[in-house]
């Protein structure tokens, strides 16, 4: 029996619960759980013995019990309001002349509160939307500014790769600082149509190689270097650590791949 779980909602949103009954869960399981001023359901997405690892952080509400058929249903219905409710307030945002653009609608289970998230470049004071917001659906209304990576994360998609975004999966469950000299350090290209996004922003998975970069770098000569040959000087135009070898250019030109052996052996002499 697992004392901690971690659930998904919608847009990707992960949160950590205890379940201090110990249910017998399982991933994927719906379950009811404790909210502010409320109940709210989601998906079992992983299951922990302890307060450590990917994806749990701060617990704040526990497991209530797992989802009868009739909140399912409440749950499916929500999703059609939620998606009924983005014209509307889009509307309300363009009446209010507001700079922000909305992400995501969220209705908590039991329906005592909404919560939109939005994206803005700039502060925005929304106040009178709030009150318009709650005029029309008698609900106790939240709006949430997100940046750019997060609103990625609750759209979700498909990477460069051909992956699942990996904001939205337990690879990442942390934004950190990306920059360009990650894929520096990684001999990448800084062409930005590479390395952005589907948030136009740098992909996150270039932290993820980093250190193992780093450390196999070490091994090889830099880049631009020159080295001794047999048949001449030779200088580094190219390292490919994955097959271990090393393209030398001389001076008229001509390319050779060598092992990072034979390499190491030519700079030892």
């Amino acid at each position: 029996m697992s004392k901690f779980v971690e659930i998904k909602f919608k847009g990707q949103r992960l949160e950590s619960f205890g379940n201090p009954q110990e249910y017998p869960l399982k991933t994927n399981d719906y379950v009811m759980v404790s909210a502010n001023n409320g109940e709210d359901i989601g998906k079992v997405h992983r299951l922990h013995e302890k307060i450590s690892g990917c994806g749990i952080g701060v617990i704040k509400f526990d497991v209530l019990r797992k989802a009868s058929k009739e909140e399912l249903n409440k749950h499916n219905d929500n999703k059609k309001l939620e998606d009924e409710a983005k014209p509307v307030t889009k509307k309300l945002i363009q009446k209010h002349a507001l700079s922000m653009k909305l992400t995501e609608v969220e209705y908590q289970l039991d329906r005592k509160k909404m919560t939109f998230y939005f994206t803005s470049e700039e502060r925005v004071d929304f106040r009178e939307l709030v009150k318009d917001l709650a005029k029309q659906y008698k609900s106790r209304i939240e709006l949430r500014q997100i940046n750019a990576r997060e609103a990625a994360r609750k759209i979700g998609g498909c990477g460069r790769c051909g992956l699942e975004l990996c904001c939205t999966t337990c690879i990442l469950h942390e934004f950190k600082p990306v920059s360009t000299q990650h894929a520096k350090d990684q001999l990448l290209s800084t062409n930005p149509s590479k390395l952005t996004g589907m948030c136009g922003r740098l992909r996150c998975c270039l932290r993820y190689e980093l250190e193992m970069y780093k450390t196999a770098l070490t091994e090889f000569p830099k880049l631009d270097s020159t080295i001794s040959t047999p048949v001449g000087d030779a200088q580094v135009a190219k390292i490919d650590i994955f097959n271990k070898t090393v393209l030398l250019r001389y001076k008229d030109k001509t390319l050779e791949p060598l092992p990072l052996e034979d390499v190491q052996l030519l700079m030892a002499n």
